[in-house]
């Protein structure tokens, strides 16, 4: 049901913000609303699951739009994206990269 709200175009931006943003949290604008949702639709992203959060930081800044890290990491899977955690360790002058690692001074 979720999926279906995120994609529903007549879906009232009321109940969007009611839904999406924490009643705690400065309210953002019917503007901002409207971008937030066409964003979601564009990016395939459903703020339901936490793809994609708005938050408003200040009355008077504008919202910010941020992707949640699993989304990153599902539309990277698709795209067939690899990548090791891991360090860099600068020993004697030379630059190491240590994968999945965890590294002291000493």
């Amino acid at each position: 049901m979720a999926n279906e709200l995120a994609t529903q175009t007549n879906i009232n931006m009321d109940d969007l913000k009611a839904l999406v943003v924490s009643s705690n949290q400065i309210q953002p604008t019917d503007a901002e609303m409207y971008v937030f949702k066409r964003l979601c639709e564009s990016l395939n992203a459903n703020p339901f699951l936490r793809d994609i959060y708005l938050i408003k930081y200040t009355k008077d800044s504008p919202a910010s739009y941020i992707t949640g890290k699993d989304y990153f990491n599902k539309i990277a899977r698709a795209q067939g994206a690899t990548w090791e955690a891991g360090i860099l360790v600068k020993r004697d002058g030379v630059v190491v990269e240590q994968i999945g690692s965890f590294s002291l001074d000493t």
